[in-house]
Parts: structure tokens; C-alpha cells; sequence
């Protein structure tokens, strides 16, 4: 996703997601008050909630799986042929 920012795949509210999934993931202490604004505008606190969490908890499987050298393809294969 490295052209999110002008790809007309996403309307302004996927853009707000994904700039804050960016900022949260980068740095959270350094997410700024003007991007809180615009998420307060667009999501209930709720919803802002529930959005940091799952940010939260796709950077830390993000992070869990590099650490073991986990390759997220191969593990859904995997998994997907144990259903079958």
C-alpha cells in the first residue's frame, strides 16, 4: 500500500484508517491531536477504541511472527489443509 494516500481504492475515510494504522504502528506516543480530531469527526470514541485495539493486536502478530520466522502464507496454508 504504499500509494494509499492517492489510489482511488479507498475513499477519505479508509485513508483516515490507514494513516492512523501507520502512525499507531510507527510511533503511538507521537500520534498527533490534529489525527485524532479528524478520527473523532469520522468514528465514535467506541469505534476509535476498537480500532486501536485491533491496530494493536496486528502489529503484535505482525511482531510475534517475524520473531519466529513464521511465514504468515505458509501457516494459512497449513492450517487450511488441516481443515480440508
Amino acid at each position: 500500500m504504499l500509494n494509499w494516500r492517492n489510489s482511488p481504492l479507498y475513499d477519505e475515510t479508509q485513508r483516515l484508517v490507514i494513516e492512523y494504522a501507520e502512525a499507531v504502528t510507527r510511533d503511538a506516543r507521537a500520534v498527533g491531536e490534529g489525527l485524532f480530531e479528524r478520527l473523532r469527526s469520522a468514528f465514535s470514541d467506541e469505534q476509535i477504541v476498537e480500532l486501536t485495539f485491533i491496530i494493536g493486536l496486528w502489529s503484535l502478530t505482525n511482531r510475534f511472527n517475524q520473531a519466529l520466522h513464521i511465514e504468515v502464507e505458509e501457516a494459512m496454508e497449513r492450517a487450511l489443509a488441516a481443515m480440508r
